[in-house]
């Protein structure tokens, strides 16, 4: 369902959301990736950002409004159940994988991993399951 909207939908906004955070999610969620919004520079220079100080982000001397305590890299503490408790893939409806991940014309690579596995990993096992994977 999830993709099928993706590919189908057209973009729905609330009416809190402004004419510049309308034209930035228009402009990022195009579905043709030739004429998307992806250039970082573009990104930055988008009037919704027009209050970030990039330079200063950039070299970390920035103050986050609010820094979660945090009890390692897997806690989800800050998170409600009902989000963590969600599948952290959602495979696409049609089981020919070859076509349904692709990406920038490149076919992604998935490693199936055990849920129970990763949350029982130190964070020097984090690296042995690479950066592309999904949960069965």
């Amino acid at each position: 369902m999830l993709f099928s909207n993706i590919r189908e939908r057209e973009l729905e906004f609330h009416k809190h959301h402004n004419r510049v955070t309308r034209d930035l999610l228009s402009r990022l969620l195009i579905k043709d990736p030739t004429i998307r919004l992806i250039d970082p520079v573009e990104i930055m220079g988008h009037p919704f950002f027009a209050q970030i100080d990039w330079q200063s982000m950039i070299e970390r001397r920035c103050t986050t409004p609010y820094k979660p305590e945090v009890q390692g890299p897997l806690d989800l503490s800050h998170f409600e159940a009902e989000q963590t408790n969600k599948p952290l893939f959602s495979p696409p409806e049609s089981t020919d994988l070859s076509q349904a991940n692709i990406y920038n014309g490149q076919s992604a690579a998935y490693q199936v991993i055990d849920r129970a596995e990763l949350f029982a990993a130190s964070e020097s096992d984090m690296d042995e399951f690479g950066d592309d994977f999904y949960f069965a």
